[in-house]
């Protein structure tokens, strides 16, 4: 009896690992590359944004006329209540009007955001790491 408590035991406690894995791969197949996210309603007009996914650590974003080439960092976080940190370093800014008709240059600034995955299509990006400051959201272009 108790080695049949024991392998019950050890099945469960690979199932549970393996839920984890399965989770933590769901996670990391959101910002596969190459992908394509639509930002919607960042502005009160009809115009959207687009994050592309270019390779493992570059970004094409699109505002309107404005298209800037930058690096991206994704830094999960070890608790699983924190959102997924992520970083934009903007490398090149072709200078023409974004979504608001305002066209500067955006090269060297770096925006951070907080990630909290929707569901594989979904994304919700927050100002700081928690739900209070969320107000962007992105869903993949497809």
């Amino acid at each position: 009896m108790n080695f049949l408590k024991k392998n019950i035991c050890l099945i469960i406690i690979i199932l549970m690992n393996m839920q984890v894995s399965l989770h933590a791969q769901e996670e990391n197949n959101i910002f596969n590359y190459p992908s394509k996210w639509e930002i919607k309603n960042i502005v009160k007009n009809s115009c959207y944004e687009y994050i592309s996914f270019i390779s493992d650590t570059d970004i094409k974003m699109e505002s309107g006329s404005e298209i800037l080439l930058a690096t991206y960092k994704i830094i999960k976080p070890h608790n699983p209540n924190d959102l997924i940190l992520f970083t934009i370093k903007v490398k090149e800014d072709n200078m023409k009007p974004d979504c608001e008709n305002i066209a500067i240059n955006d090269s060297n600034r770096t925006f951070i955001y907080y990630v909290k995955p929707l569901s594989k299509k979904r994304l919700l990006f927050c100002e700081n790491n928690n739900l209070e400051s969320c107000e962007i959201r992105a869903r993949l272009y497809e």
